[in-house]
């Protein structure tokens, strides 16, 4: 009996060796070492073998539960490269697996029963080696080597993680530049929330009635994983050919690599996150998106996908961002023909425009049509329709994508003649475009689309067909835009102005005027090794988290992006150049505080204060202001003010600084038009804007009182400046306040005219924050003049600061 049983072990053993022998080869294939899979396997086994004896000693049943788990994940890993040719990050796991587990694990079931096998397989062979050979080698030798690898790998092998070390280290990745990025993100989130309350305004106040009948309907056709690099007449023809009659975008980029993301940027003109969807954000429902745009120009709008609403949370998604109507499998019927990937793009072509043909207003509809199963991953040809693609036997990942590209486009010219049967006058606007890129293999080995950042990865095209107008037809645009650039071009059409923020910027001035609206574009790959990229212009700056290092290509002369330079690789180089990339805080951000810090002193209200502090970018500014004897009003912090204005003006503050009158405040916004003054009166607030009021009307120049904010210190005084009726905005100020948070919101939840909040750090309150970002209020922490004090509050919703020296 007991030989039998060594036999049984050593049977077992000996498969599992041939497995594992197996397994290592074809990881060789793919890494193109040997040594190296050889090392991993080795490094993964001894962890193994370790955890497991341990855990057996505590538990027979806990160890080899542990023990399945471990090979399981292994094996996973290991598979996912094999078939991606990438190593998988948490990151992108957490994606699919927080909403989507059960209908990826239904899809690749055969799979799943694969793995299982062998990892059972690799419990009995651990188990043999536990038996057989830990009985002779003690422990403490297998730990031994177990240390000797942990030594090695911290100390000279640190690039050869096995997959299940690569993985464990991904879930707790910190990079600074990384979480710096979040932070301008994160800031990008709250001031679209804070603009929301604006642009619907807008929105409910329009007169549809005055629209060009081009604006009568919205069409969106986002099609899978169009690679702009395949995009010609032989590839693309139906593409090719609407694209020549209305606007192309050449260059066009997606800005991240998946169509969930896609789509954040494409609705939201928002950035992508490393860390999270959209749809995990608490305040997804109060940021500005086009669905409930037009919800408020009284649109119907609706969402239809070929796949799976579960998936990725398209559906959460597209229901918080109030969407009228979400649809995917509900307006199928029984027997359409579906893909992996959804069904099939020609049936759910017809089924979604039979269903937009019934439930469709006569005019006044925002449809965004999602079809993606024909040119989705892994690109494989369908048999009853290869013999219309240009590869008949395709021999790589190119020919095949090129055969699924070709049939994707094939099937576009169903929905283009059902738009234009079912709105024969030309009143729409249609949007086609890609919802990613996905790499052609044109750079070796870039297949997969979680795992590199070259423009193949991210270069998409957009054609846009503005009804019937001829001004829009032939039109070809060669500057870049992006995905996040669609909806402040579709406000510039309705006539609505918002804060743009840098990263998104409408390209109807280059397709009407000829125009470009320059700026920055970014890509942001999530996955395996995390990249930051940022176009601007012909030149491609990129962040690898992996390299730690920020290089620069010339995309005109360098396509390949074969060569490179180092922009910085110093820590503190690298956050400077992220800086420069991403600012926190531009002239919109800041105020400077009693005109500014110079010199390094403050408080000094002077002309060269402010002289300086405009010289350095700065366009608002916060004044002091105190009544003198003779009743006029200087810049001065200090009260009371024992001296006339006159005699004031002829002294020099702190000896060596001009002072300034009110009239001298005034002729300075003359001198600069693009400055805006904000009051801080110190003595008797009625008499000071008595003052105020009427040396602005002196002016006979409306513009001073548009370009004049006074801060408000309670009730009393706000009451009193509404009653006069002159200004535009007024902030209010907590500093000489008692009043709780709830009677700050109700005042200016009540008075819009109260645009703006400022108090003190102390006095900070994140809920009360976020509460008036809602409402479009922005709130201001005064005197910062500490960058790490003003990145933690705009964490926390801040708009701005009053600063001395930032």
């Amino acid at each position: 009996m007991k030989s039998k049983i060594t036999n049984f072990y050593i049977f077992i053993f000996f498969i599992f060796l041939i497995f594992n022998c197996f397994l290592v080869a074809v990881l060789s294939v793919y890494s193109g070492s040997l040594w190296t899979e050889v090392y991993k396997w080795f490094q993964f086994a001894i962890l193994s073998l370790v955890l497991f004896y341990v855990f057996y000693k505590l538990n027979r049943f806990f160890g080899f539960i542990f023990l399945f788990f471990i090979n399981l994940v292994y094996l996973f890993l290991v598979s996912y490269f094999i078939v991606t040719g990438s190593h998988l990050s948490f990151a992108f796991l957490k994606m699919y697996f927080d909403h989507s587990a059960l209908s990826l694990v239904f899809m690749y079931r055969w799979a799943v029963l694969f793995l299982v096998f062998f990892s059972l397989l690799n419990i009995f062979g651990f188990l043999a080696i536990k038996n057989k050979i830990l009985e002779k080698i003690h422990l403490v030798v297998v730990s031994f080597v177990f240390f000797v690898l942990i030594f090695l790998q911290i100390f000279c092998l640190g690039g050869l993680d096995s997959e299940v070390i690569g993985f464990a280290k991904s879930v707790y990745d910190q990079d600074r530049i990384i979480d710096y990025y979040q932070k301008k993100y994160n800031q990008l989130v709250n001031e679209s929330i804070q603009d929301k309350y604006f642009v619907l305004e807008q929105a409910r106040k329009l007169d549809k009635n005055k629209l060009p009948k081009f604006l009568d309907n919205i069409i969106v056709l986002q099609i899978e994983s169009l690679n702009a690099f395949l995009v010609n007449e032989q590839n693309t023809p139906n593409f090719w050919k609407k694209a020549q009659e209305g606007i192309w975008f050449k260059k066009f980029y997606g800005n991240s690599v998946q169509t969930i993301l896609g789509q954040e940027n494409i609705l939201c003109s928002l950035p992508t996150s490393f860390y999270l969807n959209l749809s995990d954000n608490r305040d997804v429902s109060n940021i500005l998106c086009l669905p409930e745009f037009f919800s408020n120009l009284d649109y119907k709008t609706f969402f239809m996908k070929s796949f799976d609403l579960n998936f990725a949370q398209t559906g959460k998604l597209m229901n918080d961002l109030k969407f009228n109507e979400v649809h995917a499998t509900d307006i199928m019927k029984e027997g359409d023909k579906t893909y992996k990937w959804g069904y099939r793009d020609d049936i759910f072509w017809e089924r979604a425009f039979d269903y937009l043909q019934e439930n469709k207003k006569e005019k006044y509809n925002f449809a965004y049509i999602e079809v993606g199963p024909t040119n989705h991953w892994p690109f494989s040809t369908p048999e009853e329709l290869r013999d219309l693609a240009p590869y008949k036997n395709p021999k790589n990942h190119q020919e095949r994508f090129i055969n699924t590209t070709f049939l994707q486009d094939m099937f576009l010219q169903i929905a283009l003649d059902r738009i234009d049967k079912m709105f024969p006058e030309k009143n729409y606007t249609l949007f086609i475009l890609g919802d990613h890129s996905w790499p052609a293999e044109i750079h070796k080995g870039n297949n997969f689309n979680e795992k590199e950042s070259f423009e193949e990865n991210f270069l998409t095209s957009m054609a846009v067909i503005v009804g019937d107008e001829e001004r829009y037809k032939n039109i070809g645009i060669e500057n870049p835009y992006s995905q996040m650039d669609i909806m402040p071009s579709i406000f510039e059409l309705f006539g609505i102005s918002f804060e743009e923020n840098y990263l998104a910027k409408s390209f109807m001035g280059e397709v009407g005027m000829g125009k470009y609206n320059k700026h920055k574009i970014v890509l942001v790959q999530p996955f395996a090794t995390k990249y930051l990229n940022i176009i601007d212009q012909n030149f491609k700056f990129q962040y690898s988290v992996d390299k730690e290092r920020w290089i620069s290509f010339d995309l005109n002369t360098n396509p390949k992006e074969d060569s490179f330079n180092i922009v910085s690789a110093a820590p503190l180089n690298m956050l400077k150049s992220a800086k420069s990339f991403f600012p926190m805080l531009d002239n919109r951000h800041l105020i400077a505080h009693a005109l500014g810090g110079v010199n390094g002193e403050i408080y000094t209200n002077s002309l060269e204060a402010f002289e300086y502090n405009y010289k350095n970018g700065k366009r608002l500014f916060e004044v002091d202001l105190s009544l003198a004897l003779d009743g006029d009003l200087v810049a001065f912090h200090d009260t009371p003010i024992n001296l006339t204005s006159e005699d004031f003006k002829s002294k020099k503050i702190k000896d060596k600084y001009t002072s300034l009158s009110f009239s001298d405040i005034i002729n300075l916004m003359k001198s600069y038009p693009d400055i805006k003054i904000i009051t801080d009166v110190k003595d008797d607030f009625y008499k000071s804007f008595d003052v105020i009021i009427n040396r602005l009307k002196e002016q006979e120049d409306e513009s001073l009182f548009k370009r004049l904010i006074p801060q408000v210190y309670n009730k009393e005084t706000f009451y009193y400046l509404k009653k006069q009726a002159v200004f535009d905005e007024v902030i209010y100020t907590l500093y000489k306040t008692e009043a709780g948070d709830a009677q700050v919101y109700n005042l200016i939840i009540q008075n819009p005219i109260i645009k703006n909040l400022t108090l003190f750090p102390s006095r900070f309150s994140e809920k009360l924050t976020r509460e008036l970002n809602r409402v479009g209020v922005k709130t201001f922490v005064h005197t910062v003049n500490d960058e790490d004090v003003m990145l933690y509050f705009l964490d926390k919703g801040v708009f701005g600061f009053y600063t001395d020296f930032y």
